[in-house]
């Protein structure tokens, strides 16, 4: 599974190196360098083990990698405080979003709730009971009352809709704190 990769320094990156072991892995990428601080790229989460190597290198500055579903300006915002709360550290963006409710800081919330606004009600339901049925499809289906099929095409749907594939731990996570978020506002 694709997943953007977002890597921010507080001081200039060795792009060299970053290419290097990109080179070194199967798989087509796309470096792209927004400034000297900051790059991302796409690629499968199979890159992830040499990324958490390149972390280890010795660097002049403080490093974050945020593993995101999508690269947009809320994820370019969590890169920020991911290098702020967790330096030469990979994370993701529940990860981020979690230490920000801790510090009382919920100004994720309202980007999280402009995504997932354009989603359907009958989509958000289906993804919000295949997360109580602790991601078994089978299971939410039935407590939809609606038949397999029909709910792996609203699961499809979902994710084409919000390229958030929430049969990934992660992306389900960042979809979990949407909906206690929502409970709670």
């Amino acid at each position: 599974m694709d997943k953007y990769y977002l890597i921010k320094s507080t001081r200039p990156l060795d792009f060299l190196t970053i290419e290097t072991l990109m080179d070194n892995h199967e798989g087509l990428y796309s470096l792209n360098m927004v400034d000297p601080n900051l790059c991302y790229f796409r690629h499968d989460d199979a890159i992830e083990g040499k990324l958490l190597n390149y972390l280890r290198l010795p660097h002049s500055g403080n490093i974050s990698i945020l593993v995101a579903p999508y690269d947009d300006d809320f994820m370019l915002s969590l890169l920020d405080d991911a290098l702020a709360y967790f330096p030469n550290t990979m994370v993701f963006p529940h990860d981020v979003i979690m230490k920000q409710i801790g510090f009382g800081n919920y100004s994720s919330f309202q980007p999280l709730r402009d995504y997932f606004a354009r989603v359907p009600l009958d989509l958000l339901e289906t993804a919000g009971a295949y997360l109580r049925a602790g991601l078994n499809g089978l299971k939410a289906a039935e407590t939809l009352y609606i038949h397999r099929n029909t709910f792996n095409a609203r699961i499809s749907n979902f994710i084409s809709l919000t390229a958030l594939d929430i049969r990934d731990y992660h992306n389900a996570l960042l979809l979990e704190l949407y909906f206690q978020l929502s409970l709670r506002r």
